[in-house]
């Protein structure tokens, strides 16, 4: 079983049978909904979706503390080598990275990417999400920031993902009804919302639960409310709040 911990915003921790641990898009510092005294004991890898600052974060920090390998959109990857990082894997959309214990592969996202270094605004290449395939053979989806697109139903045909991470910002990314449209391009059945934001009223819940029967979604659960989404198929994961 692969152990899931949510640490705010976009920022989670995977720790896999063997003790090896991924983390997604870590920000800490100054992210709010981070859990107070929590600490990462941790990384062997690192995938960032894209450039900004909430996804960004404390990439470079983490990286050189734990010597982790950091996987990223090539300009991403290039900057923070530029930074002091030790293993980066700098690779673009559709190629795949073997991690020994997960395997990532680099998908689409609608969005925008670039990298403030102190007063200067870095190209940051596109945005991105991944596909992870575990050792079994199953696979997640990690959306990072985007839009709904219509190639989620490409991803669900050829990788047949049994969870997905979503934003539901409504701003910056996609909303509550587009995720619920998005969950079944994927064909993921079950909607659990794990959370993001501080600014969201339990009303957002409803919207996703309301949302999510209203495309055919009916093994709804929310069990947090949030701005960023988690659906499973199937129970495979251990979801920490």
């Amino acid at each position: 079983m692969v152990q899931i911990t949510w640490l705010g915003h976009a920022n989670f921790e995977l720790k896999f049978e063997n003790g090896e641990v991924l983390l997604l898009d870590p920000w800490i510092e100054g992210n709010p909904a981070y859990p107070k005294d929590y600490k990462i004991e941790k990384a062997d890898a690192i995938a960032v979706s894209h450039g900004h600052g909430d996804h960004l974060g404390d990439v470079v920090s983490l990286a050189k503390r734990f010597e982790s390998k950091v996987a990223a959109m090539v300009e991403v990857a290039g900057f923070c080598a530029s930074k002091g990082v030790k293993y980066t894997i700098g690779f673009n959309k559709g190629g795949t990275v073997d991690l020994g214990f997960v395997k990532l592969t680099m998908t689409h996202a609608l969005h925008s990417s670039s990298i403030t270094d102190g007063d200067k605004m870095i190209y940051g290449g596109e945005p991105v999400g991944f596909i992870l395939t575990f050792k079994d053979g199953r696979r997640a989806y990690f959306a990072g920031d985007t839009a709904i697109f219509s190639e989620l139903a490409l991803y669900a045909e050829i990788y047949h993902p049994e969870l997905a991470f979503l934003p539901i910002g409504n701003f910056y990314t996609m909303g509550p009804e587009e995720a619920a449209y998005a969950a079944r391009l994927l064909k993921v059945d079950q909607l659990k919302a794990s959370g993001m934001s501080t600014t969201w009223s339990a009303a957002s819940c409803n919207q996703i639960f309301q949302a999510s029967f209203a495309v055919g979604i009916l093994s709804t659960q929310i069990i947090s409310y949030s701005g960023y989404v988690v659906l499973a198929r199937k129970v495979l994961i251990q979801v920490s709040m």
